[in-house]
Formats: structure tokens, sequence, C-alpha cells
């Protein structure tokens, strides 16, 4: 009897122990879920799992940021006004030949 009593106590600390991660978890499943801009909250007393928070946090920023830059680009490449932008600039820039097809570069 005192084996299965100090089993269930245990198990009991080791859940309440990991009940922060679980929450970070279910945040984390949300943030998946299609709420990309959603931060995982910080435990008041808990150092090792506000780093953990501040941690997935920064990354979760950074990846934000990365797929915002990637959506303004290829918003930007797909308008017609940046389409003509780049082709102005090949034109702007002068007239080169290969260097394998007359052995030099041509001067400008």
């Amino acid at each position: 009897m005192p084996m299965a009593l100090t089993g269930w106590r245990m198990r009991g600390i080791v859940t309440a122990t990991l009940r922060p991660v679980r929450r970070i978890c279910d945040h984390l499943d949300e943030i998946n879920e299609g709420h990309p801009e959603g931060r995982i909250p910080e435990c008041p007393g808990r150092q090792e799992i506000n780093r953990l928070a501040h941690g997935i946090n920064s990354a979760l920023e950074r990846s934000w940021k990365a797929y915002r830059f990637a959506s303004d680009v290829s918003h930007e490449l797909r308008s017609p006004r940046a389409a003509l932008r780049v082709q102005i600039e090949e034109a702007r820039l002068p007239a080169v030949d290969p260097p394998g097809e007359t052995g030099e570069m041509r001067s400008v």
C-alpha cells in the first residue's frame, strides 16, 4: 500500500509540474490552427517556463516577420508597376556581351 501511495503522489507532482508545458502546447496548437500573430503567455513565478515561453515567442515573432516580408515581396512582384520598374532598370543597365562569346567585355 505505501508503494501505491508513493506512486500516486509522484504522478500528481509530475502532472502539476508539466501543466505549464501542456498550456504552452495548447497555445501553440491555437497558433498553428490559424492565429499566427498569437504569442505564449508567461507564467508568473516560473523562471524556466518563462524562458521557454520567451524563446518560443522570439521564434514566432521572427517567423511572423519573415512571413509578412515574403507576402509583401510577393505582392510587389505581382503588381504591374513593379514589373515595369524592373524592365526600366534592366533597360538602363549597360549592354554587356557574355565573356565567352567575345573574349572580353565591351566598354560603355
